[in-house]
């Protein structure tokens, strides 16, 4: 469509280009000190009307007859050409008004094709710079061109992907619809068989009172003496217990059930896509115990950015599929605005927490995390049998990278992988050895290798839980009790020969490196070892049965210290047996004969007990090395496993 309007380019040449006098595009235009032009003729013409006084036709700026300001614009004679320029007023002029009004010394001349050839060459640079400065203009006006066609473009994409969400979103609906029917139905449907089934249960009663009530007006009524007297006891004692049966008058279940619309199904936004990027979540664990908090921060990972409460969506899946939506509180921090949340969960097992900011995941997200069972709680599984979880004196237990428990079913010739809930996932047995596999104890490399003390054997069995890998010690004749993997990717091994007992180190490819101690009860000296561990600090503790100690060892094997607190009081241990360590190198030891776990300072002081009188006989134990912790006890008078959660 045509415009009347003039163009930028038209108004500018108007406004620039034409004289104000005689509204005509210039001819020989005339600067005047105040900056305004116009056409030579048309300033004559103006000065002539003027009574020969010089005043500006705009702004009204009188020009003095004898001011020599640099433009000339009228010179007084009019038959003189302009031949001469004065460069000290910079004023094109007569040679006449260069002699009498600008002479030298005051003012230079010069011809006038000269200083205007002077002056075109300094215009050139402005002129270069001013067509850069078209050229830049241009370019803006390019790129503005080009992003309103993305724009344009954009526009059209997102109201095509409006259109298919719309149509999906109307689909989901449907398929909810048609979902929350299902749900209804089988609602009613179970609810209905509840009260049917409560209902045929009153209709029995009913006809069972109703019928012995009617027996006894009959009695009442129509017996006689020796008759009533006769029939007495059983009727009483049968009415007696019909009128002990319990009347459900109250229905089962009720009726009261309602839809909770998902009214976020009817909010959409429009959001900046570089804003939907790089959230991160601060807080995650692994896993946590029921009841626990676990608290997260959302934020952006990108400096400046504040993430936007109303795009965020924080999603619990549980372990039997429901969906649960988590609230958020906003909170803001040195400029970088970010969300927090916390989750309680509310079921054990495995959940899965989805975090999502616009369109896109959080980084890491989906997270799965494992939900213990409540601080304190214990869980005990497991019987006597050779069936899988059941178990034939378990002798050591074990804690893989999967959070699986690893069991050494000693007289079953077998180890166990189970669930924490005891469910058996994995049996490792293996007949190619001359006598029968029996394993006493297990430790768990980083690369979830297995290695087993096999004392049916006499040798140290390398495995994963799908095939054998090596054996060693045969050559040194072992009979290995507990094993543990030092941090420097070696093996110790309590051997306890006959006549002997010391530690023996190999490496993890079964070359044995050294043997320290022999029996007896001095230092570095053992009567029965039967547990061995090393934490982070690369300190190995040894417990001794027997002796009734726990002897402490740097990482060559050099003795540092012991501690023994033999009896049945506080900070006494009987027997001690098994021993693990958590990830802050507090010492845990099975004290069986006293029903409990003492738990100890790295240097050996009493810091309380555990599960007193709550676990039978325990021997060995396995300690998570994350927190919340997790001690696992085998207990082989029962036959068992017991968890406890802290």
């Amino acid at each position: 469509m045509a415009s009347n309007f003039p163009t930028t380019n038209e108004r500018i040449k108007e406004e620039m280009l034409t004289c104000s006098l005689c509204l005509e595009p210039f001819r020989t235009p005339k600067v005047l000190p105040c900056q305004h032009s116009f056409c030579e003729h048309c300033l004559k013409l103006w000065v002539k009307k003027n009574a020969g006084k010089l005043t500006c036709p705009i702004c009204r700026l009188e020009m003095p007859d004898n001011d020599h300001n640099p433009l000339c614009i009228v010179t007084k004679h009019e038959q003189s050409p302009v031949e001469v320029y004065c460069t000290v007023c910079q004023t094109p002029m007569c040679t006449k008004c260069a002699l009498v009004e600008h002479p030298p010394p005051r003012h230079r001349h010069q011809y006038l094709e000269e200083a205007a050839k002077e002056g075109k060459q300094r215009l050139q640079p402005l002129a270069a710079e001013m067509k850069n400065k078209i050229q830049a203009v241009y370019m803006g006006m390019n790129n503005v061109d080009q992003e309103i066609r993305k724009l344009r473009e954009k526009h059209d994409k997102t109201e095509k992907e409006i259109d298919q969400h719309a149509q999906k979103v109307m689909n989901h609906v449907v398929t909810k619809q048609l979902e929350a029917k299902q749900r209804l139905s089988l609602i009613l449907n179970s609810r209905n068989r509840n009260l049917e089934s409560q209902r045929k249960n009153l209709e029995w009663t009913k006809a069972m009172l109703e019928s012995a009530h009617e027996f006894v007006e009959n009695v009442i009524k129509f017996s006689s003496p020796s008759e009533c007297l006769f029939s007495l006891r059983n009727v009483t004692e049968r009415v007696n217990h019909i009128l002990k049966l319990e009347i459900e008058d109250i229905p089962n279940v009720d009726s009261n059930f309602c839809l909770i619309a998902n009214e976020k199904m009817l909010h959409e936004e429009l959001v900046y896509q570089q804003d939907t990027e790089n959230v991160e979540v601060e807080g995650m664990k692994k896993s946590i115990n029921m009841g626990k908090e676990l608290n997260l921060t959302i934020r952006s990972t990108k400096e400046g950015l504040s993430v936007q409460q109303q795009y965020i969506q924080v999603t619990v899946i549980t372990p039997v599929g429901e969906y649960q939506s988590v609230p958020l509180l906003s909170r803001g921090g040195k400029g970088r605005g970010v969300i927090q949340c916390t989750v309680i969960f509310k079921q054990e097992g495995n959940h899965s927490l989805m975090i999502t900011y616009g369109n896109h995941q959080a980084i890491g997200a989906p997270f799965d995390i494992m939900v213990l069972p409540s601080v304190g709680r214990g869980y005990r599984f497991g019987s006597k049998g050779s069936a899988l979880s059941y178990f034939n004196k378990p002798s050591a237990v074990a804690i893989n990278n999967n959070g699986q428990l690893v069991v050494a079913d000693k007289y079953n010739h077998r180890v166990q992988i189970l669930d924490r809930k005891g469910h058996c996932l994995n049996s490792l047995k293996f007949d190619q050895f001359p006598k029968p596999f029996t394993p006493v104890d297990i430790a768990v490399s980083e690369d979830s290798r297995y290695f087993i003390s096999d004392r049916g054997n006499k040798q140290i069995v390398v495995c994963t839980e799908h095939q054998l890998i090596t054996t060693f010690g045969q050559i040194e004749g072992i009979n290995p009790e507990s094993i543990t993997l030092t941090n420097d990717g070696c093996v110790l091994v309590i051997d306890s020969q006959q006549g002997r007992h010391c530690i023996r180190k190999y490496t993890v490819d079964g070359i044995h490196v050294m043997v320290m101690g022999n029996t007896g009860s001095k230092r570095r000296q053992f009567n029965h070892a039967v547990s061995i561990v090393m934490n982070k600090n690369n300190q190995v503790y040894i417990s001794d049965m027997v002796d009734r100690c726990i002897q402490i060892l740097d990482p060559s094997l050099h003795y540092v210290s012991r501690f023994r607190t033999h009896g049945t009081e506080i900070n006494q241990f009987y027997y001690p047996c098994g021993i693990d360590v958590d990830k802050d190198n507090n010492i845990y030891v099975c004290d069986p004969n006293n029903k409990r776990i003492c738990k100890y300072t790295v240097s050996g002081e009493l810091l309380g007990y555990i599960a007193e009188r709550k676990v039978n006989f325990p021997t060995c134990i396995a300690v998570s090395k994350d927190y919340p912790l997790i001690i696992v006890v085998t207990e082989p008078k029962q036959h068992a496993i017991t968890i406890l959660y802290l």
